[in-house]
């Protein structure tokens, strides 16, 4: 992940180290794919999204799921918005009543921006 340039090559290590990791609750493979959505390549962000939501899987970490979605609001490129926030939800995933005030604090955004 950190030594190749190449993005087809880290959307692949991604996925890898996500499903190898997956529910793991590795901080180190967690902030190794962290640093990828920041590169702003798409394809690779987006499965960086994936992996850092399946290796927190069900933990409902209050500082991934902060990290996620402040990166999220920032970048414009929807691959890795789409990861996110794919990633956010196997971040939930079996923690419905933990995912509720992220709900609402998102609906609530969203209502505001509207208005």
């Amino acid at each position: 992940m950190k030594t190749s340039q190449g993005e087809v090559v880290q959307h692949g290590a991604a996925l890898g180290l996500g499903i190898a990791g997956m529910g793991g609750r590795s901080s180190d493979s967690y902030d190794s794919l962290k640093e990828t959505p920041f590169t702003n390549f798409a394809v690779a962000g987006e499965a960086a999204g994936y992996a850092m939501g399946l290796v927190m899987l069900g933990s409902a970490d209050p500082t991934c799921v902060e990290e996620m979605l402040t990166y999220a609001k920032k970048t414009h490129h929807e691959k890795i918005i789409y990861g996110l926030a794919m990633g956010l939800a196997f971040i939930f995933y079996g923690q419905q009543e933990e995912a509720g005030s992220t709900i609402v604090s998102l609906l609530a955004e969203k209502v505001s921006d509207l208005l």
